[in-house]
């Protein structure tokens, strides 16, 4: 027997009661939060330090992904807050892999042009197709100059493609990857059986469909969101030789283990 829980007016968009508040930043979880916090703060601190030359690509795609980083850790730290667990691990895996693309290029700047031409890979097979949909009955809808364009677009040559498992090896991250990047993929990003039964809740012989903070999966959505962070701090260390900022990533990490520690015991058991 499947029933719907509970379903608050405004879903998500409701403001969380005192009560909610109260469980979601309780106990460990509030450690995680304050966490987060912290290193959040330092993350933009050292921005707001970063300096790249516009000759040197390494440094410019150094800060843009290092932002990127930023930015979705932020979200996902938001989306936490409002006790959205799984839907936090989209971002969380989007920052994983802007560190993972960090580290990439931080052992391999010449990896750089592997991304570029990944990009252009990326815009000549959706140029082909919509150059196909443009011989068909759509073709009016297009101007003369943009299905040159796109024509144009679609005739070009490149040849490497970005392979995120290929970055995570150069980065040192295989394990981060395959643990955390594709568990997200399996379990948040995509529309797949693991995604959907996440919403299930098993209750005195009752399957519930869960609608609302989700407080007990807030560990693991921490554990998929903490590990991007650090090891972006620490690829941008050695991208712009601020031995702080690697040291920084080190101790984040450090004092992340110990926080996670007995969530790990536990799982163990």
């Amino acid at each position: 027997m499947t029933m719907l829980s509970q379903i608050p007016a405004d879903g998500f968009l409701a403001e969380l009661s005192l009560d909610d508040q109260a469980i979601l930043r309780g106990d460990s979880r509030g450690e995680m939060f304050a966490f987060c916090e912290g290193l959040n703060r330092y993350g933009i601190q050292l921005l707001a330090e970063l300096h790249a030359r516009r000759s040197e690509r390494l440094e410019l795609y150094g800060v843009l992904f290092y932002l990127k980083a930023l930015n979705s850790f932020q979200g996902a730290l938001l989306l936490l807050s409002r006790g959205m667990s799984v839907e936090s691990e989209i971002l969380s895996r989007t920052a994983l892999e802007c560190a993972i693309v960090l580290g990439a290029i931080a052992a391999d700047p010449s990896y750089i042009d592997t991304l570029e031409a990944a990009h252009r890979v990326h815009e000549q097979k959706q140029a082909r197709a919509i150059r196909d949909l443009l011989r068909g009955d759509t073709a009016g809808s297009f101007g003369p100059e943009i299905a040159k364009a796109i024509d144009e677009a679609a005739s070009l040559r490149a040849r490497d493609e970005h392979a995120v498992a290929a970055a995570a090896v150069k980065a040192g991250l295989r394990a981060e990857y395959e643990i955390f990047y594709r568990g997200a993929s399996g379990a948040a990003a995509h529309a797949t059986v693991g995604a959907v039964s996440q919403l299930l809740r098993a209750q005195g012989g009752v399957l519930r469909i869960h609608i609302g903070p989700d407080y007990d999966k807030v560990p693991r959505a921490f554990a998929v969101l903490a590990i991007s962070l650090p090891a972006s701090l620490r690829f941008v260390g050695r991208i712009f030789r601020r031995e702080d900022a690697l040291q920084a990533g080190e101790d984040f990490q450090n004092r992340w283990n110990e926080i996670i520690r007995p969530f790990d015991e536990q799982a163990r058991r």
